[in-house]
């Protein structure tokens, strides 16, 4: 009897480790999607054509690696289901904001910095190099546009 429970618990576990990973990948997605649509709105609105360049440069690059990184999560594990595929990407609302002030779009730039990074703990170095190379390679253009903001007033 007791092994039936434990067994029952493991299933249990193991259910809701998968969700939990699910709902982690979810929410990086939205993250991703949210930091991409927020950079677009701030170099439609800025009034510094050096911005405005930047922001764009930023909004190509970081379009190119956040496509890259969803697809290398989904295709981390072959056997991802449809539904669980679906779960993930069926994204119905996600935070965007919308700055027109130099100073609260830097502090943005630091918090997706910071969102990245934490990363660490949700991906593992040794099986998910491939991940955490295109999170540096986004963390490496933000890095380049908080530089290019310092040329700005």
């Amino acid at each position: 009897m007791n092994h039936t429970r434990k067994s029952g618990r493991s299933k249990q576990n193991k259910t809701r480790k998968a969700h939990a990973s699910i709902s982690v990948k979810k929410t990086i997605v939205k993250q991703l999607l949210s930091m991409l649509i927020t950079v677009k709105l701030y170099h439609w609105n800025t009034l510094s054509f050096s911005v405005h360049k930047a922001t764009d440069d930023l909004y190509g690059d970081l379009n190119t690696l956040m496509d890259n990184m969803v697809e290398v999560l989904l295709g981390k594990h072959s056997s991802i289901s449809e539904k669980d595929k679906h779960d993930i990407l069926s994204i119905k609302n996600f935070n965007v904001n919308n700055y027109k002030d130099n100073g609260k779009f830097k502090k943005e730039v630091e918090r997706y910095k910071h969102f990245l990074l934490s990363l660490n703990r949700v991906f593992n170095k040794d099986t998910d190099s491939d991940l955490l190379n295109i999170r540096d390679e986004m963390l490496a253009a933000l890095n380049k546009l908080s530089y290019l903001l310092t040329f700005t007033h």
